[in-house]
């Protein structure tokens, strides 16, 4: 049960998706800036996209499983899991980051907030992906 599916999805940079599945499944994006998305299938699906900035999304689990990943750059996951499983990575136009890094218990409304909106279509890809967050500090989350 071990196995190992690898989905290459070509974008303006080299993008690569690896599923491995095993006991829990783990999505790992490979971006410009070494974007990692783990999966971890317990009973609540989280995901854990690994950036300087250590953005945590946690996602629910219908029958379409759909894992947003909210960057600046417009990333999307998109795990569907029906019997095989299937990992779509495509550019959303506009994405919303959940902000729930390990800040403190920040959690109000500010969760929904725009990134990325800022070079809209320019050069997506050519965006500084790596985020001028510095490990959660609120007070620069985009710090452009």
């Amino acid at each position: 049960m071990a196995r190992r599916l690898r989905v290459e999805v070509k974008m303006a940079r080299r993008l690569r998706v690896e599923v491995k599945m095993a006991r829990r499944l783990r999505v790992e994006v490979k971006m410009a800036r070494r974007l990692r998305v783990e999966v971890k299938m317990p009973s609540r699906l989280r995901v854990e996209v690994k950036m300087p900035s250590r953005l945590r999304v946690e996602v629910k689990m219908p029958r379409r499983l759909r894992v947003e990943v909210k960057m600046p750059s417009r990333l999307w996951v998109e795990v569907k899991m029906p019997s095989r499983l299937r990992v779509e990575v495509k550019m959303a136009r506009r994405l919303r980051v959940e902000r729930d890094w390990g800040l403190r218990g920040e959690r109000r409304g500010e969760e929904q907030r725009d990134w990325g909106l800022r070079g809209e279509r320019r050069g997506e890809e050519q965006r500084d992906w790596g985020l001028r967050v510095r490990g959660g500090e609120r007070s620069r989350e985009t710090g452009a």
